[in-house]
């Protein structure tokens, strides 16, 4: 592969997760991160986006690894292994529009998900990261304006259902693996560099 085209589909393509890139281009993972490195792009928001689910019938599946998404340099949000998720309920007016399992939406859901559950930002904030994380994945205008029109307008009922127990047992879960990813990744402060 000419490197001239490997660095410039890197490039064209900073929304892809390393896994993807690294399938597109048939090479690892591994050199999709020092190609990054090299081209200084700084962090990323969605470094893994194929993720491993399990079918449980419904409409519902599970998350069989841990996924982090960074909401911000230097700050991931891990979705954790074992959520259930039905992938953003889209309502019946919106269906023809959105394919809640189109690659746009899947980490921005399990993001979602994983906010509500844990009430880890108030549901405005939750939301408003969920439209940015469909925007930097390249979700049309229309695309995440509709996702976000609907869960400002049925996340509410979600929220307020929440049993207090079981967002306890997501915060901890969330603090927990957080910690965890920062023990394991040796990330250094104010670095750009992706290990």
């Amino acid at each position: 592969m000419k490197t001239q085209f490997f660095y410039k589909y890197i490039r064209l393509n900073t929304h892809k997760g390393f896994d993807e890139l690294a399938f597109d281009l048939g090479v690892k993972k591994e050199r999709v991160k020092q190609a990054w490195n090299t081209m200084q792009l700084g962090w990323h928001m969605t470094p893994r986006t194929h993720v491993e689910l399990k079918y449980l019938g419904e409409g519902q599946y599970q998350v069989l690894e841990d996924v982090i998404v960074f909401i911000a340099p230097m700050t991931p949000m891990v979705i954790p292994a074992g959520l259930v998720t039905d992938f953003a309920s889209i309502p019946k007016w919106a269906r023809p529009f959105i394919s809640p399992d189109a690659s746009w939406i899947t980490v921005a859901a399990l993001l979602h998900d994983v906010l509500y559950a844990a009430e880890w930002v108030d549901r405005q904030v939750a939301d408003a990261i969920f439209k940015q994380v469909m925007k930097y994945r390249r979700a049309t205008w229309l695309q995440r304006n509709l996702v976000y029109a609907a869960v400002r307008i049925g996340g509410g009922f979600t929220w307020a259902a929440h049993d207090r127990i079981e967002v306890e047992h997501y915060q901890e879960l969330l603090q927990e693996r957080i910690g965890e990813y920062f023990r394991a990744s040796q990330v250094i402060s104010n670095s750009t560099k992706i290990i």
